[in-house]
């Protein structure tokens, strides 16, 4: 194990930071330190000590945790890049990810390719960009969560911004955007999706299972099978 230092490397050498105290020479005290220096994200064990004034030693045990994260979730589009999706009522879906803190939200910008404007709450179209908050299950109680956002759009080709935030508010966005054209010029297969991220675990019965099906001409039905991997 290595021990932080005060130019900021790191050493075999054990090294303490003096905490500043409220009240020094009090029989209790609250203290405080501040570490400048920008730690990697990973896992720390902070080691804390307290010295009396007649030289008496106590230190916390076990060590509490630090856990440093600055990086944002991952954010993936269910859709493959350049799909034509059913208009006008277009359903854009994924998932977000983030591996160290639990996922909180996932922001949704949309411009049309033809005239780089941005869809707005209200519908219009402006220059100005404007984020969507999809609709996220069970927010900042998950590491892996699916996203989801219905919005009306006319045929055409368009540009998906998606931006995911943490717990902490690290945030990162889908690298390029994503496009995909809407067209309700033709009559397709109903398209049905689950709210359900891979490897999401249901806990125990009874298990709830949701989703989304559409059809131009209406739904009639959605069967649902499960099935023993084993």
């Amino acid at each position: 194990s290595l021990w932080l230092q005060p130019d900021g490397s790191f050493s075999s050498k054990f090294s303490r930071f003096a905490a500043v105290l409220d009240d020094p020479g009090a029989v209790e005290t609250e203290w405080t330190i501040q570490i400048a220096t920008p730690l990697p994200d990973d896992r720390y064990r902070v080691s804390v000590r307290a010295v009396a004034g007649d030289g008496a030693r106590a230190s916390i045990a076990p060590r509490p945790v630090l856990e440093v994260d600055t990086t944002g979730p991952q954010v993936s589009v269910a859709f493959p890049f350049g799909a034509t999706l059913l208009g006008p009522n277009a359903r854009l879906n994924g998932v977000f990810e983030d591996t160290a803190n639990f996922v909180e939200s996932v922001k949704i910008a949309i411009r049309d390719r033809s005239n780089r404007k941005w869809l707005q709450a209200d519908g219009s179209w402006k220059t100005k960009r404007y984020r969507f908050d999809a609709v996220v299950p069970n927010a900042s109680d998950e590491k892996l969560l699916p996203w989801s956002l219905r919005v009306t759009l006319p045929d055409g080709d368009y540009s998906l911004s998606a931006r995911g935030f943490d717990i902490l508010g690290n945030s990162a966005s889908i690298r390029p955007w994503h496009h995909f054209t809407v067209d309700s010029s033709t009559d397709t297969k109903p398209t049905v999706s689950a709210d359900l991220a891979p490897g999401e675990n249901l806990g125990t019965a009874p298990i709830h299972l949701t989703g989304t099906a559409h059809d131009d001409v209406g739904v009639a039905a959605v069967k649902v099978g499960i099935k023993d991997r084993n």
